[in-house]
């Protein structure tokens, strides 16, 4: 259709508004500058311990920083694999919802659940490490001056007397570990919860067992609880005294990983953001401290916790079929 140079002005005229009108609109959600709303961390543990109180140390940090409230929510259950679900399959992929996550809900998840309802390794991507964790073997105070080396010859001398508690994939592991190790016959007895572990430790229910080392140390302190050793490869600042499980039995470690993790299809740029404060956060003195008395600093990049992931899944697979454990 031919246009008058009349018409072709007009038409000019109201497309120019249009553009404007575009230019000039609020911006998208999608678009707003990260973060413009309140952000939510899901821990898939307990209230009270090691990993909500390190969470709300940074979320606190973090609200602080981008000036927006950052919520705590904790969803506990099946070695943390119910809050992990809720995060890789239920969350929207906007960044705005972080998971705590650990290898039990992600690297050991599919080596323990037949049809596991998420993909570890597609569902989620990497944002910051924070910290590799040692555990802690310890008995009553009944025990107290017992060494490691006398508690594995009294469970030689009385084979399956002994139980070993735990409330975690990586303890039962652990506890398998020692026993093939050490040419032990004990029972491992798994508990839901690690407060009710240490309550059975202290009135002589069971004989020992592998406590996260930050939820034992109120009993350390209130001398109701005795460290024998701890799981990974080398003693901990907390307790410089207590050996390592492999000083006395050799090949016996393991650790327990932890950082946050997100939506696989949420922004590059928004899990960059969010890597660069998780980092800087946990570098500062409190937090520091919370990481270094019971393990060490676990740092990786975005693609670098992919990556590790990725190896880590076959590992643990190896580990559990190693420990008789089958997926249920």
């Amino acid at each position: 259709m031919k246009l008058t140079r009349r018409a072709f002005q007009r038409r000019a005229l109201e497309l120019g508004v249009g553009l404007a009108a575009i230019a000039h609109a609020p911006m998208s959600k999608a678009q707003a500058p990260f973060p413009s709303q309140p952000i939510r961390f899901i821990v898939p543990f307990g209230a009270g311990g090691s990993p909500d109180v390190f969470t709300r140390l940074l979320a606190k940090e973090l609200s602080e920083r981008v000036k927006q409230p950052v919520i705590v929510e904790n969803r506990p259950g099946a070695n943390g694999m119910l809050g992990t679900q809720y995060v890789a399959r239920s969350a929207p992929a906007d960044g705005y919802t972080i998971l705590y996550g650990t290898n039990s809900g992600i690297s050991a998840a599919r080596a323990m659940v037949k049809n596991l309802s998420y993909d570890p390794t597609t569902d989620l991507a990497g944002v910051a490490m924070t910290q590799e964790t040692s555990f802690l073997l310890v008995t009553g105070a009944a025990n107290r001056g017992m060494t490691l080396a006398q508690l594995i010859q009294r469970i030689r001398d009385e084979p399956g007397r002994y139980e070993i508690g735990g409330a975690s994939v990586t303890t039962a592991v652990t506890a398998q570990m020692m026993a093939n190790a050490g040419k032990i016959k004990a029972v491992y007895v798994p508990y839901k919860e690690n407060s009710r572990m240490l309550l059975d430790i202290m009135s002589g229910q069971i004989a020992v067992g592998l406590s996260p080392i930050l939820a034992a140390t109120p009993l350390l302190e209130a001398g109701k609880v005795v460290p024998l050793a701890v799981s990974g490869s080398q003693r901990v600042q907390l307790l410089p005294n207590v050996p390592t499980l492999s000083e006395q039995l050799p090949g016996v470690v393991l650790t327990t990983w932890t950082g946050y993790f997100v939506p696989s299809r949420a922004p590059r740029a928004v899990v960059d953001y969010l890597h660069r404060q998780i980092t800087e956060i946990s570098a500062l003195p409190e937090l520091q401290k919370f990481i270094v008395e019971s393990g060490r600093q676990f740092s990786m990049t975005p693609s670098e916790i992919d990556q590790f992931v990725k190896k880590d899944e076959p590992r643990w697979s190896a580990l559990l079929k190693d420990a008789g454990i089958q997926p249920e």
